[in-house]
């Protein structure tokens, strides 16, 4: 009697990644002096910013924290961020822009990890990979960028340091091993409250003499202490957490009209120009 074969359903479906970048935007290494301070940027993208010598400290959103060789710290899209030398120190930095989907991409919002083991190796090769092709000058304060325009790696090495990254991330993702705490101090306790109350008025609309009464202090504190972490003022932070919050609404299935009123923008082409203002991409994109 003949043998029969079946043929089960897959046990992997295609499009089910548990973590995969999906669009790069910049890749580039970065060596700062002592007075290095970015005052800060918010876009719609991924970034990953890893410590490969020197101190920095780092602001995401209403969290800050000082940073060491070896840590890596993740920006979920549209959120406030900037990042400044510390302990007089000239840090090299390795940043990575980048669109980011599956599964487990979620669990590296808010993610700031000390690497160790399989995921500190599978950094140092995926530079070790970008480096070999473009090496990086020695004690000279530049910038390669790797991804730029006509300063594109090879396909080889591009693939290579992909395949890496996506490895880093997956083993940060699964585990919650190695996180770096946040910063603690008067200054970063005050920010962090300024911060949660804008996020509690995002359907509204609050001023900064009320922030001020609020949290008991000047307006004056209020705008030094958020100039400090945030890297902007308090009006247009407050505005990114709306657009913030938008796209997220947009993405639920909301319209335009319906999230310029549940955010209060007056009418839809106002919001609508707002949004691809700050984030360079039309809102209907994102539903």
């Amino acid at each position: 009697m003949a043998k029969i074969y079946t043929v089960d359903l897959p046990l992997v479906r295609k499009n089910t990644k548990l973590i995969e970048i999906t669009g790069i935007y910049s890749m580039f290494e970065a060596h700062k002096k002592p007075e290095f301070y970015f005052q800060g940027e918010c876009h719609s993208a991924w970034e990953m910013v890893y410590i490969m010598e020197g101190f920095v400290g780092v602001s995401a959103d209403d969290k800050v924290y000082s940073l060491t060789k070896g840590d890596v710290i993740f920006h979920k899209p549209m959120e406030f961020h900037k990042i400044w030398s510390e302990n007089n120190s000239d840090p090299k930095i390795f940043i990575f822009s980048f669109d980011l989907e599956g599964t487990l991409a979620y669990k590296l919002r808010n993610g700031v990890y000390r690497l160790r083991g399989e995921s500190s190796s599978a950094i140092k090769r995926a530079l070790s990979a970008l480096e070999k092709e473009r090496p990086f000058p020695e004690n000279t304060y530049e910038e390669i960028h790797y991804i730029h325009r006509k300063d594109e790696v090879s396909p080889f090495t591009l693939q290579v340091a992909i395949n890496n990254l996506e490895l880093l991330l997956l083993n940060l993702a699964g585990s919650d091993d190695g996180r770096v705490p946040e910063k603690s101090s008067d200054n970063v306790y005050l920010y962090t409250k300024i911060v949660g109350i804008l996020e509690k008025n995002a359907y509204g609309s609050i001023t900064i003499e009320e922030v001020a009464r609020e949290c008991m202090v000047s307006s004056a504190t209020v705008k030094n202490c958020f100039a400090e972490y945030a890297g902007c003022g308090v009006h247009k932070y407050f505005l990114k957490i709306k657009i913030r919050i938008a796209i997220e609404l947009l993405r639920q299935g909301k319209s335009v009209s319906e999230v310029s009123e549940m955010l209060q923008f007056g009418n839809p082409n106002y919001f609508s120009y707002v949004f691809k203002r700050e984030t360079g991409r039309c809102a209907s994109e994102y539903r």
